[in-house]
């Protein structure tokens, strides 16, 4: 196991679309998880997320499961292209 050469990996087994999917994931949970400490919202407390997606909402569907558990809100709504007024 010492001398035996270190895994290399192959670019024929990357994927692009789910390298970019996991990184849009990080990024939601990582902006939920900012947005309640900067408001100081528990994480116990439970949150809806509103998402603009401009497509159909497929991407989102696909994480919504890891979104509601990483970023322990309790509901995950899909706004369309229209964008949330603030209220």
């Amino acid at each position: 196991i010492v001398i035996a050469p270190y895994p290399r990996s192959s670019d024929a087994l990357r994927d692009g679309e789910a390298e970019a999917l996991i990184g849009q994931l990080i990024a939601a949970v990582t902006a939920v998880r900012n947005i309640r400490s900067e408001l100081g919202i528990p994480p116990t407390t439970p949150l809806t997320l509103h998402v603009a997606a401009d497509d159909d909402g497929a991407r989102v569907r696909a994480v919504e499961s890891f979104i509601r558990l990483l970023a322990k809100v309790s509901a995950v709504e899909l706004l369309g292209a229209e964008r949330p007024s603030g209220e």
